[in-house]
């Protein structure tokens, strides 16, 4: 077991492992997903403490960072990260019987080529560090993979105290020589984690919805693009 598993001893006192669960609130929280969250406590609540904050800082590394200073300061044994657009389909607190590092659910997001599953595998271009997408073969079931994104996450206390004991920030982004963004701050978390070598896996039976204003019409070239070819992004796209 890495923090204390399912059930914890103090002595001769058998105590529930506590979870710090923030749901990011950035103004955009899902009709219903607050109360479907609080409901999913209360079914896990005979194996686990949970206390719940709904923190809103800006810009989104600043809230994450802040949230692992808290987390350290406490004694919960877990942490647990949920965006307030992410809703999830299935009891995402399932992944804490887990009790493995860095474990979490997936869910799509917009690119400018299309849309993406958040589960990254790890690789080299031209001497450069790149991430891509698994192929849809690979999308089933728990999986050990490279990275994932931070909207439905739960995060063992040793592998924050790995990352911070290294003298490393968590959370932050990823730009390039140009001073361009290239990576958000969950694949900068996740890359700490490679180097480190936390393991990350992703629960492919644990799918989030991901809301997001996009141009219909875009909508409807990817649809018809997906129609024809199976694929939901431009990448090979001629």
């Amino acid at each position: 077991m890495g923090a204390c598993g399912p059930l914890c001893y103090n002595g001769d006192v058998m105590t529930k492992p506590k979870v710090m669960v923030n749901m990011l609130n950035m103004g955009t929280t899902s009709a219903g997903w607050e109360t479907q969250v609080f409901d999913w406590m209360r079914q896990k609540s005979n194996k686990y403490e949970f206390q719940i904050f709904f923190p809103t800082g800006r810009p989104i590394p600043d809230n994450r960072n802040r949230i692992v200073r808290k987390f350290l300061k406490g004694d919960w044994d877990y942490l647990v990260m949920l965006d307030d657009d992410n809703p999830c389909y299935s009891n995402i607190f399932d992944l804490l019987d887990l009790d493995l590092p860095v474990v979490g659910g997936v869910y799509p997001g917009k690119k400018d080529n299309g849309i993406i599953f958040f589960a990254f595998k790890r690789d080299e271009e031209d001497g450069k560090v790149i991430y891509r997408q698994y192929p849809v073969e690979y999308r089933e079931g728990l999986k050990k993979v490279d990275a994932i994104a931070t909207g439905l996450i739960v995060i063992r206390r040793d592998a924050i105290e790995k990352v911070v004991d290294a003298g490393l920030i968590p959370f932050e982004e990823i730009f390039d020589d140009n001073g361009e963004l290239a990576y958000g701050d969950d694949i900068g978390f996740c890359m700490k984690c490679n180097d480190l070598g936390i393991d990350i896996h992703a629960h492919f039976d644990y799918v989030g919805s991901h809301f997001k204003e996009v141009d219909l019409l875009w909508v409807a070239d990817l649809l018809a693009y997906a129609s024809q070819t199976g694929k939901t992004n431009y990448e090979q796209r001629p």
